[in-house]
């Protein structure tokens, strides 16, 4: 297993390429860049989920701590493209915002929903419709990464009430932050699984941004490696505080969550991710977010088990990618439709 988690580390890294000391991206999640790195991103959120139902390697069980830093990145590129596209064009940007943008992840939701409800069937699970509702009130839902794109429709929902209600950006972001901490709040009193809690913060960081990106980016030009060694230190310790302090460790997940993912976007102020693999598999990294639990599942059900860890591994991101292709091109045809 470890040499699969060293073949992974070795193809990051050989695609990435450091800017010099003096150089700075203009945009540090430039469209490409971004794109590669949500590849990357969503690879990584496979080989997490693997290494926890994995034994093998002394490296590869690492990765098991990292599924809620990588959601954290997703979340933060979603609110930064958010308010990108929104300092562009203003309030035309939310014309038909529900039918493009949440609508889409509605129907996603419902496909994938559908895809593992058979094949669930197939391998003997029978769950009624009365079973997955009852299921999603406790925050649990029939397809493994599904609460992810609950989660995403909450924010855009939320964005889409504070831009709406607030011409000021101030005044809109503030709001976001506080629909999002209420949000957080309720679900942590309504004693829902933790990850739903873990990486919200993230969204907020990333509209945040985008909304003061001159302004941030000026003050990273002067101060760049201050604030990337600050911002790392700050990480660290909210991400050691629980292995002393264990009541902790709640709070100090939401809040190493998001500055994880502001110390990749500082990070990617001074690389370039280079063209080729990455770009390929940036195409279907929502597919492959949302598919790969299926699989894992499923070859390892009561039907097929896969019980040598290498093979099991290389399987699953196997099928996982050959069935991604498909429903890209589904998922690009709904897009197109609520486009028109």
């Amino acid at each position: 297993m470890d040499c699969l988690f060293m073949l992974f580390v070795f193809s990051v890294l050989f695609y990435i390429r450091p800017l010099k000391r003096n150089e700075q991206n203009e945009d540090f999640l430039k469209l490409e860049n971004s794109n590669r790195l949500r590849g990357i991103m969503a690879v990584t959120i496979i080989m997490h989920h693997l290494s926890e139902h994995t034994s093998s390697g002394r490296l590869f069980p690492m990765m098991q701590h990292m599924g809620y830093l990588i959601v954290a990145v997703f979340f933060l590129f979603s609110g930064y493209g958010l308010m990108i596209q929104y300092s562009k064009r203003g309030k035309r940007y939310l014309e038909g915002f529900w039918k493009k943008r949440i609508l889409f992840f509605a129907i996603v939701f419902l496909l994938v929903t559908a895809f593992y409800w058979l094949l669930l069937a197939v391998d003997g699970n029978q769950i009624t419709i009365g079973d997955a509702i009852e299921m999603l009130l406790h925050g649990e839902t029939i397809a493994g990464s599904a609460w992810y794109l609950i989660a995403q429709m909450i924010f855009y929902v939320f964005f889409w009430l504070s831009f709406t209600m607030y011409q000021d950006t101030k005044k809109a972001l503030t709001n976001l932050c506080l629909l999002i901490t209420t949000y957080t709040i309720a679900l942590f009193f309504g004693d829902y699984p933790r990850y739903w809690l873990y990486s919200n913060y993230a969204f907020i960081c990333g509209a945040f941004l985008a909304g003061f990106k001159n302004q941030i980016y000026a003050y990273l030009k002067r101060k760049y490696w201050i604030v990337l060694f600050i911002t790392a230190c700050v990480f660290i310790m909210f991400s050691t505080v629980p292995l002393i302090y264990r009541p902790s460790y709640t709070i100090c997940r939401i809040l190493s969550a998001p500055l994880f993912s502001i110390l990749v976007f500082i990070w990617m102020g001074k690389i370039n991710i280079k063209k080729g693999l990455w770009d390929q598999i940036s195409v279907l990294s929502l597919e492959l977010f949302l598919l790969h639990a299926a699989v894992y599942r499923f070859l390892r059900g009561n039907i097929i088990q896969i019980d040598d860890d290498v093979m099991y591994c290389l399987s699953v991101i196997t099928i996982t990618f050959i069935i991604s292709i498909p429903a890209h091109l589904l998922n690009t045809k709904i897009k197109e439709k609520l486009s028109t």
